[in-house]
């Protein structure tokens, strides 16, 4: 058996659209590297060569070197502000998730089972869950509604068997099945 590694995207839209952006990013920040970095090693490289007679104080991979640390030193700040700046963007995102989740549980405490849109709110697999829970919660309590609106208001009005017949209904809509 092959024990292989689940990736469990959140939401795939928005992943998407953030690592798309990154990458493109990177590929750009790399294509003005070599760009800055060609153009700079040229112009090192011409003053540098037509100096016959020169005291050679700074050797030529110096200068190559602090060029490449001023390329390696704005991309790290660069990809450091993208990745807070998509860190942000994600927790905005998922407190958006959280805020819809608590006040729809908040509501499911008090039996508030009405579906209240929220704007903003993602389409997350769990808000979905839940969506779908409560609409089964209404239907069932709908039907204990209408089981208990068939019992009548003195027991002497009903006959045993119907009675009973009606309390195990009432169960059996009371008990919680698995799944829901």
């Amino acid at each position: 058996m092959h024990n292989r590694r689940k990736i469990k995207y959140i939401d795939k839209n928005l992943q998407g659209y953030l690592m798309a952006l990154l990458i493109g990013l990177e590929v750009i920040m790399i294509i003005a590297a070599m760009a800055y970095l060609y153009f700079s090693f040229n112009s090192i490289y011409d003053a540098q060569i037509y100096q016959i007679h020169k005291d050679v104080n700074e050797p030529f991979y110096r200068l190559f070197l602090v060029e490449m640390i001023k390329v390696v030193a704005i991309m790290s700040l660069i990809n450091i502000a993208a990745l807070f700046i998509a860190h942000v963007i994600w927790l905005k995102h998922i407190n958006l998730i959280i805020k819809h989740l608590t006040d729809t549980m908040r509501n499911i405490g008090q039996l508030n089972f009405s579906f209240t849109p929220a704007d903003n709110v993602p389409n997350h697999d769990l808000s979905i869950q839940i969506k779908q829970w409560q609409a089964h919660e209404v239907v069932r309590a709908q039907t204990i509604r209408d089981t208990v609106k068939q019992l009548p208001d003195k027991a002497e009005e009903i006959d045993q068997q119907s009675l009973t017949c009606l309390i195990d209904k009432l169960q059996q809509q009371l008990t919680f099945t698995k799944g829901h």
